[in-house]
């Protein structure tokens, strides 16, 4: 019998296995139940239908039976009346083949306008019998049906009623470990020093030696889920906190959570995990984890492997804040850095809202508003598609893969959402028992997260975006694989990881460039603000800053809201940068803009944007927002371009000039959605290929497959017209895929059009290929040599960031190196010549700007014309203290800088800058 039910808005089916019954036995009753369900057949039952050993022996464990159905007239309620059956069920499989357990148990949630004595008032009146309060959200709840034969049955009944905000069946699954037996253990662990041993490369490991130079992860807590822990264990017990804990099962109630670790359960994978993590070091025995100094909240979930992901949603809610299980817990003592390898093999997961609802309060609250990073073990499996696992690929979760000794992927999940990878194949680490080697994403997962705890012990005031972008700016790019123009693949991420360049940018240095501005404005997306402040430059190396409030709402209210991103342009057409915020998670129907007056004031609106733009449309999986004058009308627009199949058509928010918009939907072509754009490795780049004052919208893959670059050019009016060119017979075949090739776009020869151009920052280059768009979705492609060491030697230096804009005035986009880690004190730039050539320099930028200032931790480089002198030049602004001015490197327009350090009020960067979720929009705002 198939039943249906909702889970985040979504349709789900299961298939109910209509001879065979599921009750959890009392203690007492166990042996004798489980006998009288061998006599009755239902276990072979059970297998004829699908049901593999090791999950039904994982039911059994968690005292789980397989009976003989209840009669339809008595349901689940009548039989949990007796004192031999603690719980009911029927036993469900899913179209994937995965088995689940339906109870009477739902969550849901209620209007959050309701008042706590409403709430429970609507409980009673709907037939619920409230079991928890879920503090991650308001009035969330775990509930048992007391008026519905089961909770399917509950949540389609209730879904209808205008007080329920979503109610999802609580189905009991089987939770593996994602995890595969090895041979026994190595007597060395070569994921932190790659010696070669046993075959390995040399230097094929995280690179943390170096780092602990630095730092070992003092002061940071890493909270590690899975299904038990020895916490007791010679090399983790001195790391282990007294915050940890784990969830005892209670009767038929919710598991119980018990705080400590006395009567934790033990698990061979979570000990291995923790000792990844936190193994102490210097001790005399053992191993070292990655952060042998951090502090460990181990967090038992899952002990028999078998749960709901309420329990799961409890305990990341918990480590994010413990006071959300215990009374009167300190908020702060949350974890800083957050891990759990749990999940079933295959990837195909479905994410509850429950479970959703906790990552999100978590990512955005943790951390006292800074943040939890969320680290999340993807898939073992071959070519597994990593978007089908819904909580590995969760926005919010950063999903890592395994490599082996020679840096290579290893039978993993692969796709847009994996970030990073990790040693995971034959690593060593703490087991039940002792010590031993295994393999699996699992242990890579806690790899990564130790490698965050370094970072983060460097600078504790990093954001989790902060966080997030240095653990992806410092990985390396290794496999021999071509990384797009983001610097993703989807087998590595953004690259394995690597401790000591993590440690090193640990406070940021990631460009903001961007050209033809002005000012920088400050919008920050955690609580605690209700204004924007503006450093506005007075052309002479000074600023004035203001801090004008935008609206009640703006700042306090939507920015923070989760799955909001922050985009900028000019909405209105009145020449000022204004800031506009897309939410991609459900909740809005309207996109809120602040509107730049022009003196550090801004007037808020928040227009609706048609039935379906941000509701339906913006929060699918894979869709990327992109900006630009869609209809020539000189206000900027926002699309959407979905980079995962479902979609033919590419729809866009005209914005009207007075905060509303016009919606269309527009079809482009029979391929350029479904069929290209969704391509690996494939690249969305923006940008004016033919001259008309619209942006078009063009795709460059950097993995092998295509020799051209679509192009979806703008008709003005919501439509697209696609065309397929020829990009030559290399640049997409053989150099947008080598590795460490970043794309650059501009105007690289003066004719108005949009190309594209190549650099690469690894060795093997010495020029820079540019794609010259034609106009008619043809391109003209040249490979100039860009001087002897522009990019064989300058361009691959670590912590080399690439920059663009007219350094010289005459029109042409230029590319300049801006090295943000200790060695040069100039900026080389290659100035484009027209035709496809290129003139290098590589002039002094004073005794300070790149040796002293540039690579301070935290600072952030923004490209504008701050004297208005139609030249290029480039800002610092740093995000975490130490400094109150903001330095500006002017171009002189022959490759030489003139330098300033200008004061930028009192409060700008010592006091604002920095604080947590502070995002940097540079743009004309005076």
């Amino acid at each position: 019998m198939e039943r249906e039910y909702f889970v985040r808005g979504e349709r789900r089916t299961v298939e109910q296995v209509e001879d065979v019954g599921v009750v959890k036995a009392a203690p007492d009753a166990r042996a004798r139940l489980d006998d009288a369900a061998a006599s009755a057949g239902t276990a072979t039952a059970a297998r004829d239908a699908g049901l593999s050993a090791e999950t039904a022996d994982a039911f059994r464990q968690a005292g789980w039976l397989l009976v003989e159905p209840s009669p339809a007239e008595d349901g689940l309620r009548a039989r949990e009346e007796s004192d031999d059956v603690e719980r009911a069920g029927a036993l469900v499989r899913r179209p994937n083949g995965r088995f689940g357990i339906v109870t009477r148990r739902l969550t849901l949630q209620l209007d959050p306008g309701l008042a706590p004595e409403e709430a429970e008032a609507t409980l009673a009146e709907l037939g619920l019998s409230h079991l928890l309060t879920l503090n991650f959200a308001p009035n969330l709840y775990e509930v048992d049906t007391v008026a519905h034969a089961d909770a399917i049955e509950a949540a389609a009944v209730l879904d209808g009623d205008a007080r329920v905000v979503f109610a999802e069946p609580s189905l009991v699954e089987h939770v593996g470990q994602r995890f595969t037996p090895t041979d026994p253990r190595y007597t060395e662990q070569w994921q932190w020093s790659n010696t070669g041993q046993n075959g390995g490369t040399v230097g094929a490991d995280v690179s943390v030696e170096t780092a602990w130079d630095t730092t070992r992860g003092a002061g940071v807590t890493v909270a590690v889920i899975d299904n038990g822990f020895n916490a007791e264990h010679e090399d983790l017990r001195e790391g282990v906190l007294a915050t940890s804990g784990f969830f005892r099962t209670n009767g038929s109630g919710a598991p119980e959570f018990v705080q400590g670790t006395a009567g934790m359960p033990g698990s061979n994978h979570g000990t291995f995990c923790a000792g990844m993590v936190g193994a102490r070091q210097g001790n005399g025995v053992g191993v070292s984890g990655a952060a042998p100094e951090s502090d460990l909240m181990l967090l038992a979930a899952l002990g028999d492997q078998v749960g709901t992901q309420v329990t799961l949603a409890r305990a990341v809610g918990y480590a994010a804040d413990p006071s959300t299980l215990v009374p009167g817990a300190d908020p702060a003592s949350g974890a800083d850095v957050l891990v759990s390898s749990l999940g079933p093999n295959g990837a195909d997961w479905d994410l509850t809202e429950v479970l959703r609802l906790s990552l999100e309060s978590a990512a955005t609250n943790g951390r006292q508003g800074r943040g939890l990073a969320i680290f999340w073990a993807a898939s073992n499996g071959d070519n597994v598609d990593v978007l089908q696992d819904e909580v590995v690929s969760h926005p919010d979760v950063i999903a890592v893969v395994r490599s082996d000794r020679d840096d290579h992927e290893d039978n993993a999940a692969r796709g847009p959402e994996v970030e990073l990878i990790a040693p995971g194949v034959d690593v060593v680490s703490t087991t039940s028992s002792g010590y031993g080697a295994s393999t699996g994403t699992s242990f890579a997962a806690p790899c990564a997260a130790g490698v965050a705890a370094l970072a983060l012990a460097v600078d504790p005031e990093l954001s989790r975006d902060q966080l997030r972008a240095v653990m992806h700016d410092s990985a390396d790019k290794v496999g021999g694989v071509a990384y797009d123009a983001n610097g993703h693949n989807d087998d590595y991420g953004f690259g394995r990881v690597n401790a000591a360049r993590a440690v090193e940018l640990a406070a940021g240095g990631h460009p903001a460039a961007v050209g033809g501005v002005n000012a920088v404005a400050l919008v920050r997306q955690t609580p605690g603000w209700g204004s924007i402040p503006v450093a506005a430059s007075n052309g002479d190396g000074t600023w004035t800053v203001t801090n004008g409030a935008a609206g009640p709402d703006f700042i306090p209210t939507w920015a923070n809201q989760p799955g909001v991103r922050v985009v900028t342009g000019d909405f209105n057409g009145n020449g000022f940068t204004d800031v506009a915020l897309v939410r991609q998670t459900p909740g809005w129907g309207s996109i809120p803009v602040a509107f730049a007056n022009g003196d550090g004031t801004w007037a808020v609106t928040n227009g609706a944007a048609g039935p379906d733009f941000i509701p339906t449309w913006a929060n699918q999986p894979g869709v990327r927002v992109v900006t630009g004058d869609f209809n020539g009308n000189g206000l900027t627009d926002i699309a959407l371009v979905r980079q995962t199949p479902g979609w033919g058509s590419i729809p866009v928010a005209f914005a009207n000039g007075d905060g509303t918009w016009t919606v269309t939907n527009g079809p482009a072509g029979p391929d350029f959605i479904p069929t290209w754009a969704n391509q690996p490795g494939v690249r969305v780049v923006t940008g004016d290929f033919n001259g008309n004052g619209l942006t078009d919208i063009a795709l460059v893959r950097q993995t092998p497959g295509w020799g051209s670059i679509p192009i979806a050019f703008a008709n003005g009016d919501g439509t697209w017209t696609v065309t397929n060119g020829a990009a030559g017979p290399d640049f997409i075949p053989s150099w947008a895929n080598q590795p460490g090739v970043k794309l650059v776009t501009g105007d690289f020869n003066g004719n108005g059009l949009t190309d594209i151009a190549l650099v690469r920052q690894t060795p093997g280059w010495g020029s820079i290929p540019v794609a010259f768009a034609n106009g008619d979705g043809t391109w003209t492609v040249t490979n100039g040599a860009a001087g002897p060491d522009f990019i064989p030697s300058w361009a691959n230096q670590p912590g080399v960031k690439l920059v663009t804009g007219d350094f010289n005035g005459n029109g042409l986009t230029d590319i300049a190196l801006v090295r943000q880690t200790p060695g040069w004190g100039s900026i080389p730039i290659a100035f484009a010549n027209g035709d496809g050539t290129w003139t290098v320099t590589n002039g002094p930028a004073a005794p300070d700007f790149i040796p002293t200032w540039a690579n301070q931790p935290g600072v952030k480089l923004v490209t504008g014309d701050f004297n208005g002198n139609g030249l290029t030049d480039i800002a610092l602004v740093r995000q975490t203290p130490g400094w109150g001015s903001i330095p500006i490197a002017f171009a002189n327009g022959d490759g030489t800088w003139t330098v300033t350090n200008g004061a930028a009020g009192p409060d700008f960067i010592p006091t604002w800058a920095n604080q947590p979720g502070v995002r940097l929009v540079p743009g004309t705002l005076r």
